[in-house]
């Protein structure tokens, strides 16, 4: 339960910091580089969430799933930039898009680790998955 709440916190701050950051970079000239229209602004946010979203919610070594979570959120901003930002020229939807991706690969990680550690854990049930 407590898991639960905390990721719907961290979802609802990742929104919040995304609409604002999008406001900023939308309305604010000199809040990005210039030219290229707030894409590495963007990139930089991406990358920072999901960093923060495996360092916080990971189980086991936490530089790891900073270092996991960093590189997610810069694939995860490549993947939704060709996907969304190429048919819609909306920003806000790609920067949500890869908010969802990486949300989505951190859980479908930690799934796959508690699956090999369930498996590893009962010999018995090795067997039964074999027939």
């Amino acid at each position: 339960m407590k898991r639960n709440v905390l990721i719907m916190l961290l979802i609802l701050i990742n929104s919040s910091v995304i609409f604002y950051i999008n406001f900023k970079i939308e309305t604010d000239l000199s809040y990005h580089y210039g030219k290229d229209g707030g894409v590495f602004s963007g990139l930089e946010m991406i990358t920072l969430l999901s960093a923060f979203y495996f360092l916080i919610l990971g189980k086991g070594n936490k530089l790891i799933f900073l270092i996991v979570g960093f590189f997610i959120g810069i694939l995860s901003f490549i993947v939704s930039y060709f996907a969304i930002y190429s048919i819609s020229q909306n920003d806000i939807f790609f920067y949500l898009f890869a908010m969802l991706l990486f949300t989505s690969t951190f859980h479908l990680i930690e799934k796959q680790r508690t699956t090999i550690k369930l498996k590893k854990g009962n010999p018995n049930q090795n067997r039964n998955l074999k027939t």
